[in-house]
């Protein structure tokens, strides 16, 4: 039996669904390389994303929830990419957060099918259900100064410009001798 050339069989396979994706990675080594190689990724989540997302001007929200108020909140990626932005690079790991903290929260928001998970005590996850990896976010560090309460929102999104996911975290600090934010 001859092989499909490689180009034919990404093509077919970014066609289908990502669970079907899943299972049929360990069919053969080409179609693994396929699945795995991040130029396919791309093609096959701009093919479920078609339609769905405004591509003319690359520009998306990213939706946010606080941590106290469990409100929504809406702010544009183009607004991300500011001199003061901590951008924070990650590898995934294959453990479950849920082994570790037995208080998961609801899902804080998702992106492309990551979701960012909070849990006690401020502990965060980025979780791909498909393909069961988690990460653990570094915690959020707080100056020693600050002095009273805090309200933080979070929220993903996907910066179409850079080609990557953004985990945003926005706090107001509370002053009690000020009485302000």
């Amino acid at each position: 039996m001859q092989e499909i050339p490689s180009e034919i069989l990404g093509e077919i396979l970014s066609r289908l669904p990502a669970e079907s994706l899943l299972r049929i990675r360990c069919v053969c080594k080409a179609w693994r390389r396929t699945i795995d190689d991040p130029v396919f990724t791309k093609l096959h989540l701009r093919r479920q994303l078609l339609g769905v997302q405004d591509s003319s001007n690359g520009v998306g929200q990213l939706i946010l929830r606080g941590d106290l108020d469990n409100q929504f909140y809406s702010l544009p990626m183009e607004s991300l990419n500011s001199d003061g932005a901590e951008i924070v690079k990650a590898s995934f790991v294959k453990t479950s957060p849920l082994q570790t903290h037995s208080t998961a929260k609801p899902p804080v928001g998702s992106c492309n099918g990551v979701v960012l998970i909070s849990q006690s005590k401020g502990i965060k996850f980025l979780w791909n259900p498909l393909t069961r990896e988690f990460h653990r976010l570094p915690p959020l560090k707080l100056s020693k100064k600050t002095r009273g309460l805090y309200h933080s929102v979070s929220g993903l999104g996907y910066d179409s410009v850079a080609d990557d996911y953004k985990v945003v975290r926005i706090v107001q600090v509370f002053d009690p001798r000020d009485k302000s934010f």
